[in-house]
């Protein structure tokens, strides 16, 4: 039987296959409560970014996402456990949702630069950002990609501050400020680390 990853990437990588071959094959794992294992995720993606992002709270972000971490391991283990039972007449079914004794190769490096950076659409307080994958090079793939806003204050410029992330290379904002200069720029991440920033774009809303 395989073993339970015990690298923080590795664990990445099982989930994700866990959510995509539950989602491709719910007859075979009627029991998959692929909702919980998606909360799980996003909520130890979000401690992830804070811990990277936020370095002048680092120890109370660390805190935060071992934390996460914490739950993200209990709920796979449970998931992983009742598909085992749900496979029981087959057990090469849990193939399907990456739980083999194979493990996916990690990145072994940070990701290149997003490319091309603009804005397709914006709004009363909204604006839709469309970008290029990183390019072919001596680089790491890209996971998700994390979108930077600062806004123009009386003083100058905000610091840059996470707005979301995503997995995809387009995003949709709502809810942003109005009646003033922002600006944007994207920051590919993956387990190894983050990228170079791509070029920055602005907007008055």
């Amino acid at each position: 039987m395989a073993r339970f990853p015990r690298k923080e990437n590795e664990m990445l990588a099982l989930i994700n296959k866990m959510i995509a071959g539950y989602e491709e094959y719910p007859a075979e794992f009627p029991h998959a409560d692929v909702p919980g294992l998606m909360d799980v995720r996003e909520e130890h993606k979000n401690k992830r970014l804070v811990q990277e992002w936020k370095e002048a709270s680092a120890h109370f972000a660390t805190e935060a996402k071992d934390i996460a971490l914490e739950a993200f391991v209990v709920k796979m283990q449970t998931e992983l456990k009742q598909s085992e039972v749900d496979t029981s007449a087959d057990p090469k079914q849990l193939e399907l949702i990456g739980w083999t004794d194979k493990q996916t190769p990690a990145p072994s490096a940070r990701p290149g630069q997003p490319r091309m950076l603009e804005i397709t659409a914006e709004g009363a307080g909204t604006i839709d950002l469309d970008w290029k994958t990183p390019a072919p090079g001596p680089f790491g793939e890209a996971r998700a990609y994390v979108i930077l806003r600062r806004v123009q204050s009386a003083t100058g410029f905000t610091t840059w501050q996470d707005a979301t992330i995503t997995v995809a290379t387009h995003v949709s904002l709502s809810d942003q400020p109005l009646r003033t200069q922002i600006e944007y720029r994207v920051v590919a991440m993956n387990t190894v680390g983050t990228s170079v920033p791509s070029n920055s774009v602005a907007a008055v809303l």
